[in-house]
């Protein structure tokens, strides 16, 4: 009976805690508490832990995984390097990102010790790596390694791989104004979601950013096609009233504004008021009259401008927010002042965030 027992537990997530808790006694009692069987398990059960949320349990059944691993004169590098990473992403879901970064550090090492020098598990945790680094603020180390994951995942046609790696790169060019480059990533990561068939949800993404990544890059009417594409994925996947469309609607206005194509701006404008409306939601609509406005007064449209602003005066006062009123007034104020003096208008791109995956809780182990 307690070899069936046994037998039942596999490193799967559908186990539950208390069938692999108990699999771990009876491992200790008859292997002792330092066997290979008793890290499997606790490897197994951090799996799960992790899964679940439970982020500080994971962790304990890591560091005695590691433990153990590491103590077996029989036991697999490449065990030892699963283990390291298992406690990479442990860390990186908990947020501790520098610890994370150790542990992938420690499982590269282990990787390339191996006869394929880790294979796909390698690129994993260049990816890792690529993105911990990049949110520390190395962005020349990151795409190092990202570019080295990419190299691996390209050989082997592993495109689920490369649309994460182009999509960490992607955030890393965008940060460093290298909207050109942005672009290309967003339509390689493109790419390989149509090639993995992913559906319209998952594409909806891809466009975004491209558009949004080629209108910094002053390819304002090829950034207005791909918003318009984006917008026919949106009513595809969700509808034509649904929030994420609305979303779509506000990419597309700013762009519109961008190009000095003010009615165009205004009908995106339009449909997404509609949309706020609809989900009793008016707070974001009156905060994407202000990012409109910003956008008029930046490319000098300041008729434009003054009337986005004032319309999201009106609607912030009607909404009673008081401390966003006051912050349209200053930029009211702003734009007056502006008018008077010929100021230089402020750069665009912060009125713009890429529409990126969390890299970090998409990845397991």
């Amino acid at each position: 009976p307690l070899a069936a027992l046994i037998a039942t537990v596999s490193p799967d997530f559908n186990n539950s805690h208390e069938s692999l808790d108990t699999a771990l006694k009876i491992r200790k009692w008859n292997d002792g508490d330092n066997s290979e069987s008793v890290a499997n398990t606790l490897y197994s059960m951090a799996r799960l832990m992790d899964k679940t949320g439970l982020y500080s349990e994971a962790r304990d059944h890591l560091v005695e995984c590691i433990r153990i691993r590491r103590m077996l004169p029989n036991s697999s590098e490449q065990d030892i390097a699963n283990s390291l990473f298992g406690m990479g992403v442990v860390l990186l879901h908990a947020g501790a990102n520098d610890a994370g970064l150790m542990y992938f550090t420690d499982a590269l090492v282990s990787l390339k010790s191996l006869p394929d020098e880790g294979g796909m598990a390698t690129a994993d945790t260049l990816n890792m790596m690529g993105l911990l680094s990049f949110e520390a603020g190395d962005d020349d180390g990151a795409l190092i390694l990202l570019e080295e994951s990419l190299a691996i995942s390209e050989s082997r046609k592993e495109w689920s791989r490369v649309a994460t790696a182009c999509n960490i790169k992607g955030q890393v060019h965008f940060k460093r104004k290298e909207y050109e480059e942005t672009a290309s990533c967003y339509q390689q990561c493109l790419s390989c979601h149509r090639t993995l068939k992913k559906d319209d949800v998952v594409l909806v993404n891809d466009y975004v950013n491209i558009g949004i990544a080629q209108s910094l890059a002053c390819k304002v009417k090829v950034a207005s096609y791909r918003l318009e594409e984006a917008l026919q994925l949106s009513y595809n996947a969700y509808g034509e009233c649904h929030k994420k469309t609305g979303l779509v609607h506000r990419e597309a206005a700013l762009v519109a504004f961008i190009n000095r194509d003010v009615a165009k701006g205004q009908s995106h404008l339009d449909k997404f008021s509609e949309i706020c409306r609809h989900h009793d939601n008016e707070l974001i609509f009156a905060h994407a009259l202000v990012k409109c406005g910003n956008v008029n007064f930046d490319v000098g449209s300041k008729t434009a401008a003054k009337k986005c602003w004032s319309d999201a005066l009106s609607l912030y006062m009607l909404l009673k927010n008081d401390r966003s009123e006051s912050s349209i007034v200053v930029d009211l104020e702003a734009l007056q002042k502006s008018s008077e003096e010929g100021k230089q208008p402020p750069d665009t791109n912060d009125r713009f965030r890429l529409w990126t995956v969390d890299e970090r809780m998409e990845q397991v182990f």
